[in-house]
């Protein structure tokens, strides 16, 4: 199916170009590869805009109420300083103990 198409007219089979003409090539592929080159850039400088316009619009920590935090947590109670209502209070568990064992 394909072998006539890639026989040349001496009847052995070519894969590649019959006519190259690199510096022709070059100045055809130039416009299309700079072309290409513009648009990746225009992406690129799309992206950065919008990551730098998303920065600037964000809310400080002081317009959304910053989160104070606890650096020395046994200062305020410790563990399980948190106030919960007694209906919700966890019951306390005793873990089982595994020993380990060797066997022969």
């Amino acid at each position: 199916m394909f072998e006539d198409f890639f026989i040349n007219t001496k009847g052995r089979m070519v894969l590649s170009a019959p006519r190259t003409d690199i510096e022709r090539q070059k100045q055809r592929h130039l416009g299309p590869l700079l072309g290409m080159a513009l648009v990746v850039l225009v992406g690129v400088g799309a992206i950065l805009f919008w990551m730098f316009d998303e920065v600037e619009e964000a809310p400080s920590p002081a317009e959304r109420g910053a989160v104070e935090q606890v650096l020395n947590p046994s200062a305020d109670g410790g563990e399980g300083s948190v106030e919960t209502p007694e209906e919700q209070k966890p019951e306390e568990v005793e873990p089982d103990v595994v020993v380990p064992t060797v066997d022969n």
